[in-house]
Formats: structure tokens, C-alpha cells, sequence
């Protein structure tokens, strides 16, 4: 059971911050940003290769529950991972799982749908997720607010629905 005492974190918060500015720009903005920073892989080819990492900071303007789904989970799990590790590797590795993720993306899009933008954090807080499962992988989680079940199970039934959908 995780009953370490977890220390304030700039970090996680500092990544919430700055998940919720962008995404004010995006809804001032009307979503003009979304073109130029969403990971679209014929747009990547064509030389934005920025949006490999940026796609990771946007989020649906149209289903305010991306963002605070993704920001939740992020909390919920990063300010742990944060706290055993430390400030600059928690960075870098969420940074390296949200490129991870758009370099993936992006080749997956290449043969399936290159002119579709993709947008949201949840490459890299899938990544967190994993870490925190890893390191408390009989922790236990409520699944959906309800179901107990260990942090182990609860990334297998994630990563399975994640593939299927």
C-alpha cells in the first residue's frame, strides 16, 4: 500500500498549468492553434516536426472531459511517480512518453490516415500510469470511483481498452 507522504510538486501541477492555459488559447482562439500544433503526419513530413510534442499539450475543445480526465489522472498518479523520483526525472520522462507516443502516431498515421490531426496528453499520462503501476503494482485504485482493483490490473484493463478503441 502507498502511504508515503507526498511532498507539494511543482512539476505535475506546472504540466496541469500549462495543459489548461494552452487550452484556453485553444477556445480564444476558436481552435486556429489546433492546425499548427496538432500532430498531423503529412504535416510532419512536410517539415513540423514541433508537433510531435505539441499535439501532447492540446486538447478537444468540444468534450471538456479530455482535458480534465487527462489532468486528473496526471495528478492522481504523477504526484506519486514525482515524488519518488524527483522533479527533473519525472519531466523528462513524461516528455520522452509524450514524444514516444507522437512518434508512434505519426508512423501509424502514415499508413492509416495522414491528413488526421491528433491532439491530448494521453500518451504521456498513459506512460505515468505505467510507472505508477510499476512501482505500487498492488496499490490499490478505484476504478471508476467504485471498482477496487490493484494498480497492476487497472493498466492491463487500460492498455487493453486503449488498443481496442
Amino acid at each position: 500500500m502507498l502511504r508515503k507522504e507526498l511532498p507539494f510538486t511543482y512539476s505535475v501541477f506546472a504540466l496541469v498549468f500549462i495543459n489548461i492555459v494552452v487550452f484556453i488559447l485553444q477556445l480564444i482562439s476558436g481552435g486556429a492553434i489546433d492546425s499548427f500544433f496538432a500532430l498531423t503526419p503529412v504535416d510532419v513530413l512536410n517539415l513540423k516536426i514541433w508537433q510531435i510534442i505539441t499535439y501532447s499539450f492540446l486538447h478537444s475543445r468540444y468534450d471538456i472531459f479530455h482535458i480534465i480526465i487527462n489532468m486528473y489522472i496526471l495528478v492522481m498518479f504523477g504526484l506519486p511517480v514525482e515524488a519518488e523520483w524527483g522533479r527533473k526525472r519525472f519531466i523528462r520522462y513524461y516528455l520522452i512518453c509524450a514524444l514516444g507516443a507522437g512518434v508512434s502516431i505519426f508512423l501509424l498515421g502514415l499508413f492509416t490516415s495522414p491528413f488526421s490531426s491528433t491532439l491530448g496528453a494521453s500518451g504521456a499520462v498513459y506512460g505515468v500510469m505505467l510507472a505508477f503501476a510499476l512501482m505500487y503494482p498492488k496499490a490499490q485504485i478505484l476504478l471508476f470511483f467504485v471498482v477496487p482493483v490493484s494498480a497492476r490490473t487497472m493498466i492491463i484493463l487500460y492498455t487493453a481498452l486503449e488498443l481496442f478503441l
